[in-house]
């Protein structure tokens, strides 16, 4: 009777508690300006779209209960987010991304991943091999995207029956949830159709076009990738997510970060609704979780990166679900040890999220003598996930180059322990609430970029954690693992697979203990903030570039990544007239070279030689050691920002370099057809070509 008192009096406080701090977030937010400073027109313009969408929502679902065939919203609604991601990204990357889908369920469903498998699970574990196997063949000049396409067909072809069974089991998933709950379903659809808004955009994201790129650009080009950590200190690092967008650029042909900007949504989406229903068993439940995940302003912003966190997010979740049920190893260590590869594989912090869930597995493997299991687990992760520390050892000595090389001391960077100290702003009592409204100190962002979601579900997630053991194991691993990060970094983009799994318990935890109606309209509200302050997350967003497509189609992508990154404008229009030279970026503020597909090197920090020779001929304002740079790497085209220093012109001006593009003051300098150099710095810096040649003999 008392624990019934308690447990009663409990629930009774956390519904207090929820619905107060609904309200004093809600309002604070509001006062403090964070929806109004969103973006220029963004906010108007998405409000009339949400109200538009419930409007036609409530009309499709009533029509269709009155005919029999409740939940038509859901489905109209998701059609118009794919045909949206279709017209403004093109036919090529939704199809590269049903392929990819297809050959991950093809592999995934060879791993045994326990009893009525879900099949974004087996997608998951499908992608993180076809990671392993393609990363491993990096080096390696097979990368045609013909090739690439033909064995996608052929495995398909092999696996046909187990792609066509996991494809009717999504089908029949989806459809079972449009005719049982058609409200949550199409709240979820319209809100993950919100989320999708980011993928029709170019890519236009800063470490997207100093980095990422890369690998994507060397395979189109050249059928293999360079492992030049000369010209880019990341070049090594964890590449699990750079090898499945170069994967879907082969097999569409170009650039395609939409399709699996796409599946990762989707992924992301099928965590949550999967680790609430663990912890819940109501599908509506699952569904809310669902729709606060996709609303989320991070979820949004990760669909326009190749940046790996909302990656990361989608995999922890999906972990955990499956974690939250009896892990068995005797039958599925492989996909397992698949998804902790994967982890590894994208990005070396994550053992942060690792360490606990495989101490856990450690402990359930000894009680049972579960020793092969593990053992099994172990090797599948190592295999999985460990070609990129291969390849930096081999080619740097540090295994995971830049980091630690105090320790390592490769000779590609100084003896020292790579750390951004632009993000050290500490934590104390009221970092909870800073995360959401003084959301700059802890990175490029603007407040309210850590959404509302978090603050709101507190209470409902210490409600959850009090009565599930399971959502407190959840919980608990989310706090240490995110609080280890922090400690280290105070960056809210790491931290962001912990708020995905602390939402989730909180949504599951006000289910728990609000009234339904109170939860049916809590959770809509919640959803519609968070996804208002999506443009808080990036310096883009704020421009609202979505109003430019919509004005002008997708034209208007070109012109867009001409406004904001003209750096890489001018150097692909100057790579398309003239492919066999190379263009020098010397504008160090925006490093854009990723695309430049290895023919394009910065003098920013990511080539720590330009850097160094840069700044040594800075000081001459003669220009004649920038002349000995210049004739050094037989560069043909150099990006000359404004502020350029005076050496620097009188240089190019004596070597006869003239401009020949400009681009919102930027311009771009060249020889002339005749005289233009032999580019050196690719052949030099090719260690792929130098180890391999070195083997080969």
């Amino acid at each position: 009777m008392n624990q019934q008192v308690l447990r009663s009096g409990l629930r009774g406080g956390a519904e207090f508690l929820l619905v107060l701090f609904f309200v004093v977030v809600g309002y604070a937010a509001w006062r403090k300006g964070l929806f109004p400073a969103s973006a220029n027109g963004y906010l108007g313009g998405y409000l009339q779209a949400a109200l538009a969408a419930a409007a036609g929502a409530l009309l499709v679902n009533l029509v269709a209960a009155r005919s029999g065939r409740p939940g038509g919203a859901a489905l109209v609604l998701g059609f118009l987010a794919v045909l949206g991601v279709a017209y403004y990204c093109g036919l090529s990357a939704l199809a590269a991304a049903a392929l990819l889908l297809a050959v991950s369920w093809g592999v995934g469903s060879l791993f045994h991943t326990g009893s009525g498998s879900d099949p974004w699970l087996t997608s998951l574990v499908g992608l993180a091999v076809v990671a392993a196997v393609v990363g491993w063949l990096l080096p390696f000049q097979v990368h045609d995207g013909r090739i690439h396409l033909a064995a996608a067909v052929l495995l398909v072809a092999w696996r046909r029956e187990a792609v066509l069974e996991q494809a009717r089991a999504v089908a029949a998933g989806f459809g079972q949830l449009r005719r049982q709950h058609p409200w949550w379903s199409s709240l979820l659809a319209g809100v993950a159709g919100f989320a999708s808004i980011a993928l029709w955009l170019p890519s236009l994201n800063y470490d997207d076009n100093a980095a990422h790129l890369g690998m994507v650009g060397q395979l189109l080009e050249g059928g293999y990738y360079r492992l030049d950590v000369s010209s880019q200190v990341w070049a090594v690092a964890p590449w699990a997510n750079n090898v499945l967008h170069s994967l879907a650029a082969l097999l569409a042909g170009q650039e395609s970060r939409a399709s699996m900007g796409l599946l990762w949504l989707l992924l992301g989406i099928s965590g949550a609704y999967r680790l609430a229903l663990a912890l819940d068993g109501r599908r509506e439940v699952a569904l809310a979780a669902a729709a606060v995940f996709a609303s989320h302003p991070l979820t949004v912003y990760f669909g326009s990166t190749m940046q790996v966190d909302g990656c990361v997010a989608a995999v922890v979740l999906h972990l955990a679900a499956l974690l939250a049920g009896r892990c068995d190893l005797s039958r599925g260590a492989l996909a397992i040890g698949a998804l902790f590869g994967l982890l590894a594989g994208l990005k070396a912090s994550n053992v942060v999220y690792a360490l606990p869930a495989l101490a856990w597995i450690g402990w359930q493997a000894l009680r049972h003598r579960q020793w092969w299991g593990l053992a099994r687990l172990v090797v599948a992760a190592s295999v999985v996930g460990g070609s990129s520390y291969f390849y930096a050892l081999l080619v740097t000595g540090n295994p995971v180059f830049p980091l630690f090389n105090s320790i390592f001391q490769s000779p590609y960077m100084p003896p020292v322990d790579f750390l951004d100290t632009r993000w050290r702003a500490g934590i104390d009592a009221s970092l909870l609430w800073d995360l959401t409204f003084h959301s700059p100190r802890f990175g490029e962002h603007f407040p309210g970029a850590a959404g509302l979601a978090f603050l709101v579900l507190l209470p409902g997630c210490i409600y959850a954690m009090s009565c599930s053991r399971a959502a407190c194991a959840v919980g608990l691993w989310a706090l240490a693992s995110g609080l280890l990060l922090f400690a280290q970094l105070q960056y809210l983009r790491y931290v962001f697979p912990a708020l995905a799994l602390l939402g989730t318990v909180g949504v599951v935890g006000a289910a728990g203990c609000l009234r339904r109606a109170g939860f049916a309209a809590g959770i809509p509200l919640l959803a519609a903030a968070n996804l208002a302050l999506a443009p808080t997350t990036d310096g883009i967003f704020k421009e609202n570039p979505w109003q430019a497509l919509l004005l002008e189609g997708r034209g208007a992508r070109t012109q867009l990544v001409a406004e904001m990154i003209p750096q890489r404008a001018l150097i692909e229009r100057y790579l398309a007239r003239d492919p066999d030279t190379c263009v020098l970026n010397s504008d160090t503020s925006a490093p854009f070279v990723a695309g430049g597909k290895g023919r394009a090197h910065s003098m920013a920090w990511y080539d720590q030689r330009l850097k160094l020779a840069k700044e040594w001929a800075d000081e001459d304002p003669s220009g004649e050691r920038w002349r000995e740079v210049l004739r050094a790497t037989g560069t043909s085209g150099i990006v000359v920002p404004a502020e350029a220093s005076p050496g620097q012109r009188a240089a190019m001006q004596a070597l006869g370099y003239v401009p020949v593009d400009r681009e919102r003051g930027v311009e771009l300098w060249s020889l002339p057809g005749n005289r233009q150099g032999e580019c050196r710095l690719g052949a030099v810096r090719d260690q792929a070509r130098r180890i391999l040649q070195r083997n080969n003999r």
